[in-house]
């Protein structure tokens, strides 16, 4: 369920500014405001998880099947 003060949901519902870089059905790329290195960016689910640490085995499985 999406969260209305979400940053991440906010950038995947199309509210909050983003430069995408990727998209499909499940993921979202997108460069990062505020970048550690030139061309880091985030690559995130579009479903909103509390805690990654909460909701471990649906957030991480995600990610998983990207490089598929």
């Amino acid at each position: 369920m999406p969260s209305e003060t979400c940053i991440f949901c906010n950038i995947v519902s199309g509210e909050g500014p983003c430069v995408q870089l990727y998209a499909d059905n499940d993921t979202t790329a997108f460069m990062d405001k505020y970048p550690a290195n030139d061309g880091h960016c985030l690559v995130i689910p579009k479903a909103h998880y509390h805690t990654i640490f909460r909701d471990a085995a649906r957030g991480l499985r995600f990610a998983r099947t990207q490089g598929d």
